[in-house]
């Protein structure tokens, strides 16, 4: 049997700005099915570790306000199955590749890091145990 690949709507700029564009909307509106609808709507699955960096980023750069959003999405995109484990992960790592650039300009994103971090590693354990309540 073949298994049909889905072929990106868009090349990799256009995806970009349609998915900072998501985020953002979603970090305004904070609709989780929504934001996910979208994000399945791009059809780029090979592209959701950038759309978990970048989210990552977004909190980092609008600060904790936007924390508890961030991994409600982090969560969210788990429990729904629309990011399997692995695209979360190595969002992670290349928002991890990028912190010595960003922390010049805001030298408060490590520790911000480490926060969603930790938040996220707790909530994962939580779903795994079948114990998971959103933040």
């Amino acid at each position: 049997m073949e298994k049909s690949v889905a072929t990106p709507k868009f090349n990799t700029s256009e995806l970009h700005k349609k998915m900072i564009a998501l985020l953002e909307e979603y970090f305004h509106i904070r609709l989780l099915d929504e934001a996910l609808q979208c994000v399945g709507e791009l059809k780029s699955p090979e592209y959701h570790p950038e759309v978990a960096k970048e989210a990552i980023n977004l909190a980092v750069v609008k600060g904790l306000s936007w924390l508890k959003s961030i991994i409600k999405l982090l969560e969210y995109s788990l429990t729904k199955k629309v990011f399997p484990p692995r695209d979360l992960g190595t969002g992670c790592l290349l928002h991890g590749a990028l912190l010595d650039d960003i922390c010049i300009d805001l030298p408060k994103a490590l520790s911000c890091m480490a926060k969603i971090l930790f938040l996220y590693a707790l909530s994962s354990t939580q779903i795994e145990h079948g114990v998971w309540h959103p933040m």
